[in-house]
């Protein structure tokens, strides 16, 4: 199998050059991960919602700003939301290396949320979110949840 480029190369081919891309992206963005980690939650804040915009640049869209500010919710595009997964997924990738401050499955089940808290939070999902299940409303408010983090 080819793919038709300007060169063309094998699937073999291919994938092992983007291997290879990948490993030397990641080691170039070494120095800029130990930055990251080293930096206040503002400073990170900051260098994330830097990188989204210009991640986003890259990608070819001249209107950055306006889709980081419309976001992922019922307005977007789906062309802009995968934009914005592609580089919050990078940004996990080369920056945060995979890094993450997410409580282990089973440490997670063991934190009790007060009854009348959570009654609130699924009046709140209901209210906000139409979905076909209470799993995939959760995941939309923290999509929303991370768009907000990420302006502040």
């Amino acid at each position: 199998m080819s793919l038709k480029t300007n060169t063309t190369l094998s699937f073999d081919e291919f994938a092992k050059s983007v291997g290879e891309f990948g490993k030397a992206l990641q080691l170039s963005a070494k120095p800029l991960a130990d930055a990251y980690a080293k930096a206040t939650p503002e400073q990170q804040s900051d260098l994330r919602a830097r990188w989204m915009l210009n991640h986003l640049i890259g990608q070819g869209y001249t209107n950055a700003k306006a889709i980081i500010e419309t976001g992922k919710g019922k307005t977007a595009k789906p062309e802009h939301i995968k934009a914005i997964d592609r580089a919050s997924s990078d940004f996990t990738y080369n920056i945060k290396q995979g890094k993450s401050k997410k409580l282990p499955e089973s440490d997670a089940r063991k934190i009790r949320i007060p009854t009348d808290r959570k009654d609130y939070l699924f009046a709140v999902l209901d209210e906000c979110y139409d979905a076909d299940s209470r799993a995939q409303q959760i995941d939309m408010a923290i999509a929303d949840l991370r768009a907000l983090k990420a302006r502040l």
